[in-house]
C-alpha cells in the first residue's frame, strides 16, 4: 500500500470534502486504484461542520451536501473530534492509521469488508476518555439504523498500546481495559460478521 498524504492542517472540513478528497480520489484512480462501490455519509456538529455524502460507483466519486440515510456507513461526531481523528490534537497524534484513512477507504487503498458491512444494521458509539483533556467520541451507523446499538470505551493509553502492538486486543478486553455497554450480543455479531467477511 502506498503512503497516503494527509490533508493540510489548515484545511476546512468543507474544503476537505469539496476539493481535497475528490482530488485525492482522482490521483488514486490515475495511479490504477480500484475503489469499491459504497455510500458513506459524514455528519459533523459544531462550527465549520456540516453533512456530506460520498458515493463511489463504477470508479467515480460524487460528493454531495447532506446525509443519505441509506448510506452503508454514516459517521457522526463533532468537528473537533473529526479533526483530531484526521490531523491530531495537540500532543495526541492522528488517531487514524493510514490503512483506516477516509481517503484510503474510498479509493480502495484500504480493503474494507464491504459485503459484510452491508449486512449490518445498528449504531456503534466509540468513546476515548482522556483524549486531549476530553472524551473523544464518534457514532458509526450501519444501514441507517439507530438500533441495535452498543458503546465501546477505551482510554487513550490503552488505545495507544493496542495500536503499537504491545497490548493484544483480546488481552485488553479481558483485562477490563475496554468497556462495552448496550447490546453486547449484537456487537459480538458485528465483530464476527466483519471477521468472517475478510477484507474484500
Amino acid at each position: 500500500m502506498s503512503a497516503l498524504v494527509r490533508p493540510p492542517a489548515d484545511l476546512s472540513c468543507t474544503d476537505l470534502f469539496a476539493t481535497w478528497l475528490p482530488a485525492a480520489f482522482a490521483r488514486a484512480r490515475a495511479a490504477g486504484a480500484h475503489p469499491p462501490d459504497a455510500v458513506i455519509a459524514v455528519v459533523l456538529d459544531g462550527d465549520g461542520g456540516g453533512a456530506w455524502t460520498l458515493r463511489v460507483a463504477s470508479g467515480a466519486l460524487a460528493v454531495t451536501d447532506g446525509r443519505d440515510d441509506g448510506a452503508l456507513i454514516a459517521l457522526t461526531q463533532t468537528v473537533a473530534d473529526f479533526r483530531a481523528a484526521v490531523w491530531g490534537d495537540g500532543a495526541a497524534a492522528s488517531m487514524l492509521p493510514a490503512e483506516l484513512d477516509l481517503a484510503a477507504a474510498i479509493t480502495g487503498e484500504a480493503r474494507l469488508p464491504i459485503t459484510a458491512l452491508a449486512r449490518i444494521t445498528g449504531t456503534l458509539r466509540i468513546e476515548i476518555p482522556g483524549f486531549a483533556d476530553r472524551t473523544w467520541a464518534a457514532a458509526v451507523t450501519f444501514g441507517g439504523a439507530a438500533t441495535p446499538s452498543a458503546s465501546v470505551s477505551v482510554d487513550l493509553p490503552t488505545l495507544e498500546a493496542i495500536r503499537a502492538g504491545s497490548l493484544p486486543l483480546a488481552q485488553a478486553f479481558f483485562a477490563g481495559k475496554i468497556a462495552v455497554t448496550g447490546d453486547v450480543p449484537w456487537l459480538m455479531q458485528v465483530g464476527m460478521s466483519v471477521a468472517a467477511g475478510g477484507l474484500a
